[in-house]
């Protein structure tokens, strides 16, 4: 496969594991919003599952990113869709 075959995977693999840490975000979130006047100091299971998630989901963009960089030979944003994938991998 090429480079670009590699990054479009990367990139869908990404999308694919932001929404799963999207989802256990909100499971964490509603578990916190259960208890009425508890302050969680520890962090649940949920949430660290939601984070490691979203760096996983990082490192799959970013690869994507790259990938994409090599396939076409310059920095990728120079067309709407390289556009958006670099600026949503360095939007905070």
């Amino acid at each position: 496969m090429s480079a670009g075959t590699w990054s479009l995977l990367c990139i869908w693999t990404a999308i694919a594991i932001y929404v799963l840490a999207f989802l256990f975000y909100g499971v964490d979130l509603a578990q916190r919003s259960g208890a009425p006047g508890s302050a969680v100091h520890a962090r649940s299971l949920a949430a660290r599952i939601g984070t490691s998630l979203t760096i996983l989901g990082f490192v799959c963009h970013l690869a994507g990113a790259l990938l994409r960089g090599m396939a076409s030979g310059r920095v990728p944003w120079s067309n709407l869709y390289e556009f958006a994938m670099t600026g949503t991998l360095l939007s905070p």
